[in-house]
């Protein structure tokens, strides 16, 4: 398997690699169009727009470019800059979200309520893109934020068959 860089900085647990049978056991596959993920991106669903920023990452430039900057658009344009290429690796995909994860573990431990909550958005956002509706839902319920998305992150680990750091169990007060 390709060894896929990190998108977050180092944390205090460690890094979950992806495998062939955790993508397959947990039905992960790269199957949305790109008028697809235009529509989610220009939807309503996300309020301060931190799931957008992922999905605008498997847009080809043609549908990406409304999303970005009018100078940025104009240098890549004009060749001075180049495109961002869409990701189209369901690995890359399922290695962001468990890097995503992993990193939203440490963002509610340290009581980061913004970061927190973007945790949630982003991770629903990687569930969307990988036809895990159901996922991207159970995390998306309010019941299961508080205190700082940890119901919601420790059931997604319980979902995924990841095991749930002992810290965050103890922190959420949640019963596993």
């Amino acid at each position: 398997m390709k060894n896929y860089k990190n998108i977050t900085y180092e944390g205090y647990h460690p890094r979950i690699l992806v495998t062939k049978e955790f993508t397959e056991k947990n039905n992960f596959k790269y199957c949305r169009t790109q008028e697809e993920i235009l529509e989610e991106a220009n939807g309503e669903g996300d309020f301060l727009g931190f799931g957008k920023g992922i999905l605008i990452d498997y847009l080809d430039w043609k549908n990406a470019k409304e999303f970005y900057e009018d100078e940025f658009v104009k240098k890549v344009e004009g060749g001075k800059e180049k495109a961002p290429e869409a990701i189209n690796d369901i690995y890359q995909t399922v290695q962001n979200f468990l890097d995503y994860m992993v990193f939203g573990w440490m963002k509610a431990l340290d009581e980061r309520g913004i970061s927190a909550s973007r945790t949630i958005n982003k991770l629903s956002a990687w569930l969307w893109i990988l036809g895990r509706e159901d996922l991207a839902k159970m995390i998306d319920n309010d019941d299961l934020y508080n205190p700082y998305g940890t119901p919601a992150l420790i059931k997604l680990c319980g979902e995924l068959d990841i095991e749930a750091p002992e810290d965050l169990i103890k922190f959420s007060k949640v019963r596993v």
